[in-house]
């Protein structure tokens, strides 16, 4: 007789992005005596992430207001036999998916992963959040946050919810010099150049012009520099004309898709983050642990405030002076060693699912 709790795991969009890491970290991860896992989303768009993951359309559905309705007519269906239904949301907006299978045996979680609204110039997205907000106070469900800027975005004020830091295998991260040298020749990186890296989506959100802005006075001070970005996005053909108009094409490379991300973070010097907001900051908790330094907008240093390798600098501050900040620690020493002591993440969220 199979005693299995079935759990079913949905995010309406699966990419490469943070949500995707957990949810593959947690499927691979948790107790298969115990649970069997199913990744669901409304549309799947990725390279890396391909086992345990159904979409519930065929299609690539661009529209975000037709991938809603396309998941409102079928979440009911795609959850019919779970025991646990572990919603993940980056809005307010996604409560209404946990509200349409209210009355549903499973156990239902909502996981908060974001804290603001990208491309919301008339407020309509925030008006329909503070609605939602208002409205939705359930103690039936369970609720969790990645952090407190996460679950004040995402939930009523009086929700009552867990904070649920994020994790995934640090020891895949670890700096390793020989790893490094052999990736950086096979770059044909020099000794002696310096790598910027960035990894993430090429949004509003990650405000990469302003990291093009940084980069550009960094090279000003340090003419061996290089910039590596990784990923894709709607502002991806505006940064290059940015990068095209400073005339520093040689010095950028973009990549839109890496199979192995845990080996960039070898190859880079320094990481740099310039967001707007996060919901937790996936790409600095992976490179804290290859012992990068890490030079982040103040927006998003919560989660990791007390890590030394963390360099907070206010979004205030010019390019000229995150550059100059950054030239202070050229040649800094890297070690092979955890950065981030390990919170028992699959422990933890068991408890929540049991």
């Amino acid at each position: 007789m199979n005693n299995k709790k079935k759990v079913i795991m949905f995010c309406e969009y699966f990419g490469n992005g943070g949500i995707e890491k957990i949810l593959s970290y947690i499927n691979e991860n948790l107790n298969k005596e115990k649970y069997s896992t199913q990744i669901i989303c409304t549309i799947k768009n990725t390279q890396i992430y391909e086992e345990d993951i159904k979409s519930i359309s065929k299609f690539k559905i661009r529209n975000p207001i037709y991938r809603f309705i396309k998941t409102i007519l079928n979440i009911k269906k795609v959850t019919a036999d779970a025991d646990i239904v572990h919603f993940n949301i980056h809005s307010p907006i996604g409560l209404l998916y946990a509200f349409l299978i209210r009355n549903t045996k499973a156990k239902i979680i909502i996981h908060a992963h974001n804290s603001n609204f990208d491309n919301d110039f008339l407020k309509i997205k925030t008006f329909i959040a503070f609605i939602i907000k208002k409205l939705f106070l359930s103690s039936k469900y369970t609720y969790i946050a990645c952090s407190e800027s996460a679950a004040l975005f995402c939930f009523n004020k009086k929700t009552k919810y867990t904070i649920l830091k994020n994790e995934i295998d640090c020891e895949k991260f670890i700096y390793d010099e020989g790893k490094r040298k052999e990736l950086r020749k096979e770059y044909k990186i020099g000794a002696n150049e310096i790598i910027i890296g960035n990894i993430g989506r090429i949004e509003k959100q990650k405000n990469h012009e302003f990291l093009i802005e940084v980069f550009d006075a960094f090279l000003k001070k340090q003419s061996n520099a290089k910039l590596f970005l990784v990923g894709a996005g709607k502002q991806e053909k505006k940064i290059r004309n940015l990068i095209n108009k400073k005339e520093i094409n040689d010095k950028v490379v973009i990549m839109n898709f890496y199979s192995d991300i845990k080996d960039l973070y070898q190859i880079f010097d320094f990481y740099l983050v310039t967001s707007r907001y996060e919901g937790y900051g996936m790409t600095v908790y992976e490179a804290l642990n290859s012992s990068l330094l890490c030079f982040v907008s103040d927006k998003i240093t919560q989660n990791f405030s007390t890590n030394e390798n963390i360099i907070p600098i206010s979004l205030n501050k010019t390019p000229e002076e995150w550059a100059s900040k950054i030239e202070e620690y050229i040649g800094y020493k890297r070690e092979k060693k955890l950065n981030l002591s390990s919170n028992n993440y699959i422990k933890e969220l068991e408890k929540i699912y049991n």
